[in-house]
């Protein structure tokens, strides 16, 4: 009984604690809106693209309406797609190609949340 319990509290604790998505103007109501999180395995600065994963890796393109920013400071501040390297944690608010789709239509931001080789 007890461990029937633990695990419904534990189910849903995980659920109110997903990562809620800011989109700013973005339609909040789309389900087609995502948030990946993870580590950067490959910057193609030609190729305007960031591939973030280490299991599953996602390639999003970046273009220029996209928002990267760096989270690392104290204080938030705009980036450029070069200051992005292979390692750094980022979160990338997306909208997919689709429900049935993990492939990213546009990216809406990415946030530099940890720089590689940082404690």
């Amino acid at each position: 009984m007890l461990r029937a319990l633990f695990i419904a509290v534990c189910l849903a604790a995980s659920v109110f604690m997903q990562q809620a998505a800011s989109f700013a103007d973005e339609d909040l109501d789309n389900p087609n809106l995502r948030v990946s999180e993870g580590h950067v395995a490959a910057v193609d600065l030609s190729g305007s693209t960031v591939t973030v994963g280490d299991s599953m890796p996602i390639t999003f393109p970046v273009s220029p309406d996209t928002r990267l920013v760096s989270d690392v400071s104290t204080s938030p501040s705009d980036i450029k797609l070069s200051d992005i390297d292979v390692g750094d944690y980022v979160t990338v608010g997306y909208v997919r190609n689709g429900q049935d789709s993990r492939i990213p239509e546009k990216v809406l931001k990415i946030t530099v949340e940890y720089k590689a080789g940082d404690n």
